[in-house]
This record gives structure tokens, sequence and C-alpha cells, in this order.
């Protein structure tokens, strides 16, 4: 079975440099594609869990998108939207870097790019869990981490408190356009060496606002272009 839309995308978009980035975004990364012009992913739809197909291809300022598998499709279909970014107004991001002369850089670096998200935050969830090393030692580490920077009096961290520190599932799993990520020290060192030593993240990207996560992602890939760090930690 298969079901298929078009959806009309509002503001830039390119769907062959949004899909060489997902190509390279490690946790949901796609094997690379021989045509740049067609994304073909795998997901577990959200709303009955069962495994479905999307292929992808843009049309001027439309998507086509086909949905195959044997759950509801028509339910599928804005998930793959969500994580793909299409369903962002985006229409003022442009106007993000009139603003600010780095992203202006930025989106001409990477003309088009909408940041791919999860498949879902169930899929964000899980891969907080498995991106954290299990040998007895480190996640002992991991453990006593989480109770000094979330934990109260020595004690294990609340299930309010704790989940208001993953903040991976809502950036990324629900691919939110306008959270600011406050765990990434490969972020931080980007935004010292763009906008000098003394600048903040939470400063900064005030200017980003409502595309915050946005511009995060475009400095966080220029960054890897240039230092190749997450592909040499791996």
């Amino acid at each position: 079975m298969a079901h298929e839309i078009e959806v009309a995308v509002q503001g830039p978009w390119s769907l062959s440099t949004s899909k060489t980035f997902w190509e390279g975004f490690a946790p949901a990364g796609l094997a690379t594609q021989p045509d740049a012009e067609v994304l073909q992913t795998s997901f577990v739809s959200e709303h009955d869990w069962s495994p479905t197909q999307a292929r992808v291809t843009q049309h001027e300022d439309h998507a086509r998108i086909v949905v195959s598998g044997a759950g509801d499709l028509e339910a599928a279909t804005p998930q793959v939207c969500r994580f793909l970014a299409l369903d962002i107004d985006a229409r003022a991001w442009p106007e993000v870097g009139e603003a600010d002369p780095v992203m202006a850089e930025a989106q001409q670096q990477l003309p088009g790019l909408r940041p791919c998200g999860f498949h879902s935050a169930y899929e964000a969830a899980a891969w907080s869990v498995l991106s954290q090393r299990i040998r007895i030692v480190q996640a002992a580490g991991l453990r006593r981490n989480l109770i000094d920077q979330h934990g109260q009096s020595g004690a294990f961290p609340s299930p309010e408190v704790l989940r208001s520190a993953a903040e991976l599932v809502v950036i990324r799993g629900a691919n939110a356009p306008d959270a600011v990520p406050t765990q990434e020290k490969r972020l931080n060192a980007e935004i010292s060496e763009r906008y000098g030593p003394q600048a903040s993240l939470l400063e900064v990207s005030e200017q980003w606002r409502p595309f915050r996560s946005w511009a995060c992602v475009y400095l966080r890939v220029l960054r890897e272009r240039r230092t190749h760090e997450v592909k040499t930690a791996s």
C-alpha cells in the first residue's frame, strides 16, 4: 500500500542539501544514496508503531511524499514532514541572516538546509540511552554526574528534573526550530570562535529567534566540515 501527497514548503528548502546533512547525521544517518534528488528512509509510525517507508522528492517549492507500509499511512505522513522540518514556515529564516552576518555566511554556505531530526521523539529518547557507554564503570560515572548536576542532597534526580534535562528529545526528536541546546561543548566553542571569547550562546542566540535551533545546527555543520572532530571521535 502507498499514500502520496504534495506539500507546499514555505521558505527556503533544498532537498539535496538537507539530504547531505542527514546522511552525515550520525544518530539517524541515512546510508549514502546515489540519487541526490531522492530521499528514502524507513521509520516506525508513531500512530500505530508499524514499519513505514518514505520517499521524498522536491519539485520547486513543493515536496512530493510517498509513504508505504501496512499501517495507517495517512496518519504517518505528517511525521515525515516533521522529521524533515517541512512543516515549518521558514519564510522569515532569511531575516536571521540579515540581522547577523555570521548567520548570513552560514546560510550562503548551506543553501536551503532544513535540519532533519530523529524520526520520532521515541527514537531520540532511545538514542539518548544508546549513546551512553554502558560499561559498569562508565555507567557509574554517568550516574554520579547526573546526581551532581541535577540531583538534590546527593539523591538521584526526580523524573520531572531528569526529563527537563533531556533536551535532545525536544530539539531533535520533536525537531523544534526554536530551542537552544545547553550541553553541546562543540557549539559553545564555535560561538567563541565566531563571536568572540566573551560571547555566550544564550545571548547571541536571541537574535536568531524564532529559529534558534536551526542556527545552532548550521554552526555545528560548518564546524564539523572544518574540524571533522565528530568523525574523528567516532
